[in-house]
């Protein structure tokens, strides 16, 4: 097969037919080329779009990528690292990292006292509610948690439990408040009845009942409003009595010496009623004897 080239009309050389010269172009405007096997060039092919069925670059094929641009049409793409055989035994899921080998010199185990640039103040460390040296100092002294009372020694001289149960405790009240609550003796005896707001006398006198010494005072017991019942006496009634006794009186054999019911000293005559005898009998002395004798 020949090689041969196209006849053109010279336009510049009378319109002759000639083969086309070296360096001119092929001016086939609004033409197509059709029915050709191969074209072979040694410039550059501008086009629009490339429409083949093999594309080949240096003589090998174009890969199906060039075209799909699908990472699945890669050929030796990369193996799955979970394939992979860990010859240069890095560090894996699981491994314990002390298996590292520190070349880098990093950190491991450094002694708190090695560190430079510490802070100084417990402030300098975020501690904001650490207690003051002078609290430091009483909370040096007190008692710890988890120490034994009974270690202590007691220079401040607390109550003791054995001080308590043997009743050998003695307390000195000097307080400026009010004290509230019951008191009872030794034997039980309630003597301030703190629930009744009052003092019980009842079987806790034991001595005499009197009034503050060296001054002379008098107190009444009871009022004309609030009385005593009864008074029960097994001796001398000692003193003036300023008004009236009312009531009965008898001697130590219950012998009635003043009758208070009914107004009159047995054995003796009332003197209201010897006024009357006398002014009924007028004097008449045999009438007032007689009823003297009747009366008596």
């Amino acid at each position: 097969m020949a090689n041969r080239f196209p006849l053109v009309v010279d336009t510049s050389d009378s319109n002759k037919i000639k083969e086309i010269p070296s360096g001119d172009n092929l001016q086939l405007s609004a033409n197509n080329i059709i029915g050709v096997v191969d074209i072979t060039g040694s410039g550059t092919l501008t086009i629009d779009s490339i429409v083949a069925t093999n594309i080949t670059k240096g003589g090998t094929p174009l890969a199906t990528v060039a075209t799909s641009g699908s990472y699945s049409d890669l050929t030796n793409k990369p193996t799955n690292i979970s394939l992979f055989t860990n010859d240069a035994n890095y560090v894996v899921t699981g491994s314990n990292i002390s298996v590292l080998n520190n070349d880098a010199n990093y950190l491991t185990t450094v002694d708190f006292a090695d560190l430079t640039g510490k802070p100084t103040t417990l402030g300098g460390y975020g501690i904001t509610d650490a207690a003051t040296s002078a609290q430091g100092l009483t909370a040096d002294s007190a008692l710890q948690p988890g120490g034994n009372i009974s270690s202590l020694n007691n220079d401040s001289g607390y109550i003791t439990l054995a001080q308590v149960q043997s009743g050998d405790l003695t307390v000195d009240v000097n307080n400026s408040g009010d004290l509230i609550g019951s008191v009872f003796g030794q034997d039980s005896s309630i003597l301030v009845d703190a629930v009744l707001s009052s003092v019980n006398l009842s079987g806790t006198i034991r001595g005499h009942v009197l009034p503050r010494p060296g001054t002379g005072e008098l107190f009444d017991i009871g009022s004309a409003e609030d009385k005593f019942k009864d008074i029960h006496l097994s001796g001398q009634v000692i003193g003036k009595v300023d008004g009236d006794l009312t009531g009965s009186v008898f001697a130590d054999d219950s012998t009635l010496l003043v009758d208070g019911v009914n107004g009159v000293i047995p054995g003796y005559v009332k003197i209201a009623d010897l006024k009357t005898a006398l002014q009924d009998g007028a004097g008449d002395y045999a009438a007032f004897k007689a009823w003297v004798i009747a009366n008596l």
